[in-house]
């Protein structure tokens, strides 16, 4: 099989495999930590409530949704590429 094939192939199963394992840690996440009581985190409301309704300070949200994710991104770009570099079968 050719090196694109292969490639193609491991970033399907990758996706189905993570998509799984997501899908199993959401769905035991209620139980392990039970979300507030007056809140529905079925929606994309229930999401914005939790980021809104604690008393943060609003630099304190903006820092850590805009920063950390960004950063966290960055990070792992940057740890791929030079992953790839090590590995002899990935072309780049």
């Amino acid at each position: 099989m050719g090196s694109i094939i292969k490639n193609i192939l491991a970033v399907v199963a990758g996706v189905i495999f993570g998509s799984i394992v997501n899908m199993g840690i959401i769905m035991i996440m209620g139980s392990i930590i039970p979300p507030p009581s007056d809140t529905n985190v079925t929606t994309k409301e229930g999401g914005i409530y939790l980021i809104a309704i604690p008393p943060y300070p609003i630099w304190f949200t903006v820092l850590d949704l805009a920063a950390a994710y960004n950063l966290m991104s960055y990070w792992g770009g940057r740890h791929i590429n030079n992953s790839y570099k090590k590995v002899p079968y990935f072309e780049v």
